[in-house]
């Protein structure tokens, strides 16, 4: 069946001057009624660059972003990062994986040896296989990384640490039993680094006066102090920790705060 646009929209790259004309239909107001902040993407491929357009829920364009295309290995089709094996020897239960990001051109792997009996999920643009330590459970394994994958597959980060501090956090979060909310912080984390926090005035002085127990009791008091005095800051820079638990924590904390309107979460 063809889809029917909702809106076109008319939009000029700031980088290389070219216009285009996208077609607002159903499935990219669908992506965006189930992203966390609302928003869903489209990518347009200028030569040595792309050009990515965020569109809300009611097909209007909320702004554009400009990532380099530069590959490492002419002869592929994509560019390829590396995992230092120090990283994944880190991990408990994770010994390899390969992300490639079929929308961006990005391949990143990382392994501590040869990858056997490994497991594979694919989203459209997101196909992650990756490969463990130890025996896990198959309904553990199937849920937590498409829950993954479906995360990665409508994120457009460009940058490799946001995709490993979520296989991280996947590391640890296979002895948990998977929830569904846990998606929207993966989504979060994998976006990390195009993110940013900021603070809104009058709300954040109520949160600091009241400290209502659901936000306070619930997440790591002195983060929580941190986020409301600061007027803005990246959101890769305020997750940033060691310890994947605590990043994951930390990133749902953000979203929390931005469900209560207390802070703006916005792409740049």
């Amino acid at each position: 069946m063809t889809s029917v646009a909702l809106n076109i929209l008319k939009v000029k790259c700031p980088k290389c001057g070219r216009e285009s004309i996208i077609q607002v239909d159903e499935t990219i107001i669908e992506e965006a009624r189930s992203n966390p902040l609302g928003m869903a993407g489209v990518v347009e491929i200028h030569g040595d660059h792309a050009l990515i357009i965020y569109i809300d829920r009611n097909g209007n364009e909320r702004g554009m972003r400009i990532y380099s295309l530069l590959k490492k290995d002419v002869t592929k089709p994509y560019t390829e990062f590396t995992i230092s094996p120090k990283e994944l020897e880190k991990m408990r239960n994770v010994a390899g994986f390969i992300l490639h990001l079929k929308k961006l051109g990005i391949m990143i792997k990382g392994y501590t040896g040869p990858m056997h009996d490994s497991y594979k999920a694919a989203k459209e643009n997101a196909v992650l296989e990756i490969d463990f330590k130890e025996d896990i459970p198959y309904k553990t394994i199937k849920h937590w990384t498409q829950m993954v994958v479906e995360a990665i597959n409508t994120s457009y980060s460009d940058n490799p640490k946001d995709y490993l501090n979520a296989i991280k956090i996947l590391d640890v979060m296979l002895e948990e039993r998977p929830f569904i909310y846990a998606n929207k912080v993966f989504w979060l984390v994998t976006n990390a680094s195009t993110l940013t926090m900021k603070t809104k005035l009058p709300e954040k002085l109520l949160l600091k006066n009241y400290r209502p127990s659901i936000i306070y009791e619930r997440y790591e008091v002195p983060f929580i102090n941190h986020i409301i005095e600061l007027p803005q800051e990246k959101v890769d820079v305020l997750i940033n920790t060691e310890n994947p638990q605590i990043m994951f924590s930390r990133a749902e904390a953000v979203l929390s705060l931005y469900r209560r309107g207390i802070i703006d979460v916005v792409i740049e």
